[in-house]
């Protein structure tokens, strides 16, 4: 379940905490959802979407 990028997560998560920034997370239940669910899905399938996440706010992925 994508473990590698959720360490990374809650590392900048414990990083902006340590410049006095809280940072939460929401859990939206997914009929409350089906606008950015449709995007994701239709970005997604593009076939120039790229296979991997690079650079994301300074991160490297």
């Amino acid at each position: 379940m994508n473990k590698d990028l959720w360490e990374a997560l809650l590392g900048e998560v414990e990083r902006y905490k340590d410049e006095g920034m809280a940072v939460e997370f929401w859990r939206i239940p997914r009929e409350r959802n089906t606008v950015a669910d449709a995007a994701a899905k239709e970005a997604a399938a593009k076939e120039d979407a790229p296979n991997e996440w690079t650079e994301v706010m300074g991160i490297n992925f």
